[in-house]
């Protein structure tokens, strides 16, 4: 790779599945307006306090 934009061009490509993968399946139930980042960031904050919390697995 010569150029940062070309490995960041190559990340995203292999970072952005299609079909069934978990960035698909995030996509499909993202409410309007929330991106990627907010899903995840809401998701692993759940999470967390669950697990910090003694929940069950």
């Amino acid at each position: 790779m010569d150029t940062l934009s070309e490995l960041v061009e190559s990340y995203t490509s292999a970072a952005t599945c299609t079909g069934s993968g978990t960035l698909a399946r995030i996509d499909a139930v993202c409410d309007e307006g929330e991106n990627r980042s907010d899903f995840v960031r809401t998701a692993v904050a759940r999470e967390l306090k669950r697990r910090e919390e003694g929940g069950p697995e």
